[in-house]
């Protein structure tokens, strides 16, 4: 028993010695981090990353959130499914095309800009600033981009109706809830969207696939010495460096750098 004892003890001194510098290389253990970046079109990338038990990577996931045009189209079911009052606040036939009049974010309300009967954007106030075309706004690092970002992800983004010049509401489903953003891919992110899908013949590896194989590929060979300006992961997505640029900010925020 003394000599257990003292080989526990022996252990523990190890641990207490080494453990804090181990750690420090590989994450805290069963932490989680998230980075976000610019894509594709005004999209947001995120990336997470979840680290097991020893402070290693155990799962990557890559998603990306569709602008806010997308966001602002909708499928011509849904406009006929609308009574004509209100498709009267809340929604417009653009050429071929349906939008939505009014898009609400973080409780700003931003309308709809058209010119000669062609969509342009929407426009409003975000945070008592104003945005004269949203799309820009929110595509727009170290700022409109982190505030979309953060009003879709904490489910701050729904449809809105124009009452009057003054005043605004929601448009509410059959349970009287506000109805949050979609697109006419069936979901603002990609990740559960029908967006670029590999069934198509003649694209290639679709959304799907790329992003699976740049989290295979962080799965496999790790993110320490990581050089996101070289794509080595098969992907064959052009936004492949600024992915994996998005999955080192999440990596270094999950380690707590």
């Amino acid at each position: 028993m003394k000599i257990k004892g003292m080989f526990l003890t022996a252990i523990l001194a190890l641990v207490a010695a080494f453990g804090p510098l181990a750690c420090s290389e590989y994450g805290a253990a069963g932490s989680t981090g998230v980075g976000i970046g610019k894509g594709h079109n005004g999209t947001v990338m995120e990336v997470t990353v979840i680290l097991d038990g020893a402070g290693f990577p155990k799962k990557v996931q890559f998603d990306e959130i569709f602008n806010v045009d997308y966001a602002g189209e909708m499928s011509e079911a849904t406009y006929n499914g609308y009574s004509e009052a209100v498709r009267a606040q809340a929604a417009v036939k653009l050429g071929t095309k349906y939008y939505y009049k009014v898009l609400v974010l973080d409780d700003n309300y931003f309308d709809i800009v058209t010119d000669d009967g062609k969509f342009v954007g929407y426009s409003g106030k975000a945070g008592g600033k104003e945005v004269a075309n949203l799309f820009d706004y929110a595509k727009t690092e170290g700022e409109g981009l982190e505030w979309y970002y953060d009003c879709v992800a904490r489910g701050k983004a729904f449809y809105g109706t124009k009452v009057s010049d003054t005043e605004y509401g929601f448009i509410l489903n059959s349970r009287n809830a506000k109805i949050p953003f979609t697109t006419t891919y069936q979901s603002i992110r990609k990740r559960y969207s029908t967006y670029w899908s590999a069934n198509i013949a003649g694209l290639g590896l679709g959304w799907r696939g790329n992003v699976e194989r740049m989290e295979n590929y962080l799965l496999t060979h790790g993110f320490e010495g990581l050089d996101t300006s070289v794509n080595s992961t098969g992907a064959t997505a052009t936004d492949t460096p600024n992915y994996m640029e998005a999955a080192l900010r999440a990596y270094n925020n999950a380690k707590g750098r």
